[in-house]
This record gives structure tokens, C-alpha cells and sequence, in this order.
């Protein structure tokens, strides 16, 4: 499994910060008026796994109209002086792209990214997000992953449905948000058969006072440790809730990855 975890080095080099940042709520910093935002839990980069897998990530998009268009904000500030964004995701018009958004990878983090459609194109872009291990990439084509449009990210209380922990398997727990302040998360994890709580946790992670914007990578949390506390539940499922409780309105949108140590297959539970 892919280990994901906050990558702040990565906020700072490639999103810029306009100068009415500071007066906007925590449920709408990383809106930009215009453009509807898309996560993408996993950028293209290669990284290495346990037991000798090399995990990749195909990002495809296509354009269905002729126009050509350009899937990051066109303006951007910093430090109060606006300008055109250094950073271009160009898609020609009527073309299918494999995508390469960031241009290297941070040791073993595979940070997601920020998308902008701008909005008279929704209609117009389509996307296809796909994980594998190349280490046995002629027997399997891999897993999709979702790609996650603005509408779906979640403000408060999420639950997670038939998670199975069982020996033979590692569990993976990761949230993002677009958000790019500090939060505090609570996360609870139930025995599915008889309801009985066997973890209750709680997360922080802080980030700068002034973070950057548009943010072309999310802020990740790795709440992991939840389900290895759990352990394996007798070897049944469980049901996993998570509530941001600091600050209010932060958006969020979480992906739990079970991954076979013999197969390596991969199966992700997310909201429905």
C-alpha cells in the first residue's frame, strides 16, 4: 500500500497565496471563484511498497470539446502582487492525456492534487484515476481509485461501511482536505456485528498560519494508526467514523485502502 502523509515542503513550492486569503473561512479557502475543484488521491509518481511492490499511478483526463483548456487558475498572488500562475495543466481540445502534474516525487509521500475546471467546461472533462503494483503489472491492471469533484468532499461526521480487518492484510487510513489549515480530527472505530466501540482517537496536525493558495496539493492526514489500534476485530468487519471537530467547516474527503500482503490487491472503501 501506498503510505501517504502531509507534505508540506510540496504546499509551498507549487501554490501561491492571493492577498485576501486571510478573510476567507476555512470551509472555502481553497474555492477559487470560477473553477470547480477536483481531488486526486494519488499524483503519477512511482514510489516503492512493502514487500519488494513499486506502486504507480496513472492520471488520465480527457477533453471532450475542441477548445483547448487549462485545468489550473489562470491569475494568482503572492505576497499581495497578482500575476499570471506559474503552474499550466494545458489539455488539448478533443484529446485523451495521461497526466503528469507534479514534476518530482518527495522520498516515499505520494501527495493527491488539486484540479480547476473552470466552470463553463464541467461538462467537458472527464477523468480516470488507476493505482498497480508494476512489480506484477502482467497479472493485474490495477485498481481504480476515485476522483472526487467538489460536491463530494465532506464537512462533518462520515462513516465508513464493511471495512475488513483480518490478518494477512495491511490497512491504510488517509484523509485530505483542501483546506490548508490546522485541524483536529476524532476518529472511532466499531465493531460492525454488535456495535461495540474498540478505538476512539483523536488527530491533530498543524500548518502554517499563512498558507499558500490556489493549492495545487492537498493537506493529507494518515489516521492509520486508528485501525492498527483496532486490530483485527475478531476477523470481521468494522465501521469506521470520522469528525473533524476543529475548526467548523473544514472539507475533507477520506480513502481506506486494504491491501492483500500476498496478492498486493488493493480494495478501497470510501463514503457512498
Amino acid at each position: 500500500m501506498i503510505r501517504v502523509t502531509t507534505s508540506i515542503l510540496l504546499l509551498l513550492i507549487f501554490s501561491l497565496r492571493p492577498a485576501t486569503a486571510q478573510s476567507r473561512s476555512v470551509g472555502a479557502y481553497g474555492q477559487v471563484p470560477g473553477f470547480e475543484q477536483v481531488l486526486v488521491p494519488f499524483d503519477t509518481a512511482t514510489i516503492p511498497g512493502q514487500f519488494g511492490t513499486r506502486w504507480s499511478a496513472e492520471l488520465w483526463v480527457r477533453n471532450d470539446a475542441e477548445r483547448p483548456v487549462n485545468l489550473f487558475p489562470e491569475r494568482c498572488s503572492f505576497i499581495g502582487l497578482e500575476g499570471p500562475c506559474p503552474k499550466r495543466i494545458d489539455v488539448p481540445g478533443n484529446t485523451t492525456t495521461l497526466l503528469d502534474v507534479l514534476a518530482f516525487t518527495y522520498g516515499d509521500r505520494a501527495p493527491g492534487v488539486l484540479l480547476y475546471i473552470p466552470q463553463d467546461r464541467i461538462g467537458d472533462i472527464y477523468f480516470n484515476l488507476r493505482i498497480r503494483d508494476l512489480s506484477k503489472q502482467l497479472e493485474s491492471a490495477g485498481t481504480e481509485v476515485p476522483i472526487v469533484r467538489e460536491a463530494e468532499l465532506r464537512t462533518g461526521r462520515t462513516t465508513l461501511l464493511n471495512v475488513p480487518l483480518k490478518a494477512g492484510s495491511r490497512a491504510n487510513l488517509r484523509v485530505y482536505s483542501p483546506d490548508l489549515f490546522g485541524a483536529r480530527f476524532v476518529v472511532r472505530v466499531y465493531r460492525q456485528s454488535t456495535d461495540e466501540l474498540l478505538v476512539d482517537r483523536a488527530f491533530s496536525e498543524g500548518f502554517p498560519t499563512d498558507p499558500p493558495f490556489p493549492p495545487l496539493v492537498p493537506a493529507t492526514f494518515d489516521f492509520s494508526a486508528a485501525l492498527h489500534d483496532a486490530g483485527f476485530a475478531g476477523g470481521g468487519g468494522v465501521r469506521v467514523v470520522i469528525e473533524p471537530i476543529r475548526p467548523g467547516g473544514t472539507r475533507f474527503w477520506p480513502l481506506l485502502g486494504i491491501t492483500d500482503n500476498v496478492t498486493q490487491e488493493v480494495t478501497f472503501i470510501t463514503p457512498q
